[in-house]
């Protein structure tokens, strides 16, 4: 089996790989028997019918079938042709050998083969034989491997219909064991197939049926579907449960607790009932694993949409603000809520939310400390600090919730904390709220944190460029506007003005002596008095965008409304002044 086929198709491979085992395994045991003359490996259970030579012989030979079947189909193994041709080999000799045994039956001949190997000194009219629905299977069974070597979509789908034709045989054997087995022995295609001999048909019937599932009938059944999970339960609770009906009715009959039509009435409701509980079981396995994909399939659409948005946005903000409502209109959640981490208070501050949130983040403000204690505020904060999402199943069982009332007026029932980590530190969390309790499981919230990773990624991006942008066009020492942006204010002031035909002042302040402040006192002193000057001129205007360093040593102060000329010195004096 390929290592790339999906899971279940896997596990079908798998067991048909055990069957082969088991059945080369039982058929050594009874063979061993006939050798050692050692009853109990032969019948199992004293009294009840023996596993013949031959039938021991054909079950090795097509557990050996089997497993050379499976080494064929490996991708590039070595040897696949050479498996292939003595799967085929042994699939024939085993056809021959139930056809002539069944011919023997059918048309009473004596052809000799029953005691070939190894003799049986048994009283019965024919010694060594296997039963006739033996025989059969074994036609069936070895016909099904040679069709399942070839591709061809119809002989797949017949050799698994042969094969679930033997696991039938078996499955009639067993039940007239279960029930009694001297009245089984009376049917004559049945009158000496031994309980270990039923079994291993069971076995290798299935075994064949998994063989290939990649075509044929069993592909439907081996699909990676809510259905054929739903298909697969219903088989397996419906032939275990069953048969048990079925030991019940004739328990209940043997002890004259009512006759035989009352117990086909009883069988028959008790059936009825048993497969409604399993549809019933079945349906809701199958509603939640739907539930499970719309809320993936919402959250993948989260995701999608939180991307798109990531590309358009360059302000934090409106990020945090479109990410809440995404995942509120998208994601179907309650309400949603991100906050970002106040280091020097050490409690997360919220910032953005959509939803019913209706004052929740008002009441709570101020209380999401990232001290780690009890409560919403402790998940908030340990699921900051550990920077791993925090999941609370059920707002009304959750231990410690000091917000649960608040939680479920505002119709929430789960929620999921999830941090939003920068450079290996959380620097915010992102919190969606949903109506129904367990509404996280692992596979939602490994999706939901890739949402957190991304919004965490998009901030980080915002305020790199928002620092790249600050060196770009502001000085760094004072924190004023650099001379390429007073450049181009200037120049959008100077066309304004031409337009609405005033007038505008430009100061332009050089500090005197400036280096020799520089050499006597030091850079740093120098750096300092750069500072206090931009501060103090700070205080002298209006609007902090009208004022630049735009030298090393020099100011400008743009003064935008300048009614006529003699306004100008009064403000030039102003600014010296201070």
């Amino acid at each position: 089996m390929d290592a790339a086929a999906p899971p279940e198709a896997r596990r079908f491979a798998e067991w048909s790989s055990l069957a082969a085992i088991v059945t080369m395994a039982v058929g050594a045991t009874g063979f061993a028997g006939w050798i050692l003359n050692f009853p109990l490996l032969t019948n199992v259970v004293p009294g009840l019918a023996t596993m013949k030579a031959n039938t021991a012989a054909c079950f090795i030979l097509m557990g050996i079938a089997l497993k050379l079947f499976h080494s064929s189909q490996l991708p590039r193994a070595r040897g696949a042709a050479a498996a292939q041709l003595a799967t085929l080999a042994i699939g024939l000799f085993v056809v021959v050998v139930g056809t002539l045994s069944m011919s023997q039956d059918v048309f009473g001949w004596e052809l000799g083969i029953d005691q070939v190997l190894l003799p049986d000194t048994a009283e019965s009219a024919h010694p060594g034989r296997m039963a006739p629905a033996t025989a059969v299977s074994f036609v069936f069974a070895a016909a099904a491997i040679l069709l399942l070597t070839f591709e061809a979509e119809l002989a797949v789908r017949v050799g698994q219909a042969l094969a679930a034709g033997v696991a039938i045989i078996a499955n009639v054997a067993l039940l007239g064991y279960l029930l009694n087995p001297y009245v089984l022995y009376r049917v004559g295609a049945f009158s000496s197939m031994a309980l270990h001999t039923a079994f291993t048909l069971l076995v290798l019937g299935t075994g064949l049926l998994s063989a290939r599932v990649g075509s044929g009938w069993m592909v439907e059944f081996a699909a990676v579907t809510t259905s054929a999970r739903l298909a697969r339960q219903l088989a397996l609770g419906t032939i275990v449960l069953l048969p048990a009906l079925a030991l019940l009715r004739h328990q209940a009959q043997q002890y004259n607790w009512y006759g035989t039509e009352f117990g086909i009435s009883a069988h028959a409701t008790a059936g009825l009932t048993l497969f409604i509980a399993l549809l019933w079981v079945s349906t809701r396995f199958a509603n939640r694993t739907e539930g499970r994909a719309i809320r993936v399939g919402r959250i993948n659409s989260v995701l999608s949409a939180v991307n798109s948005l990531i590309v358009r946005s360059h302000d934090r903000q409106t990020l945090l603000d479109q990410s809440c409502r995404i995942a509120v209109e998208v994601g179907g959640y309650t309400f949603v809520w991100i906050g970002l981490v106040d280091r020097e208070a050490m409690r997360v501050d919220p910032l953005a939310w959509a939803g019913e949130e209706q004052g929740f983040l008002e009441s709570v403000r101020g209380r999401l400390s990232l001290s780690g204690d009890s409560g919403t505020g402790g998940r908030v904060g340990r699921s900051i600090l550990e920077r791993r999402p925090v999941v609370v199943a059920d707002v009304r069982e959750g231990p410690d919730m000091p917000f649960r009332t608040e939680l479920l007026a505002r119709g929430v029932r789960s929620f999921a904390m999830l941090p939003l980590v920068v450079a290996g530190e959380a620097i915010g969390t992102l919190v969606l709220n949903a109506a129904m309790p367990d509404a996280f499981d692992r596979e939602e919230t490994k999706l939901l944190a890739e949402v957190a990773g991304d919004i965490a990624f998009a901030l980080d991006h915002i305020e790199k460029e928002a620092r790249l942008n600050h060196l770009a066009y502001y000085d760094t020492l004072t924190n004023l506007a650099n001379r390429s942006l007073f450049h181009d204010r200037l120049t959008q002031q100077v066309a304004w003005m031409k337009r609405m035909q005033g007038r505008f002042a430009l100061i332009l302040l050089d500090v005197e002596r400036f280096q020799r402040v520089n050499v006597a006192l030091g850079r740093n002193i120098g750096d300092e008095l750069l500072r206090q000057i931009g501060s103090r001129l700070e205080r002298c205007v209006e609007d902090v965008s009208r004022l630049a360093r735009i030298d090393a040593d020099r100011f400008a102060v743009l003064l935008p409304k300048m009614p006529n000329e003699r306004d100008g010195a009064p403000a030039y004096y102003n600014i010296l002044g201070t």
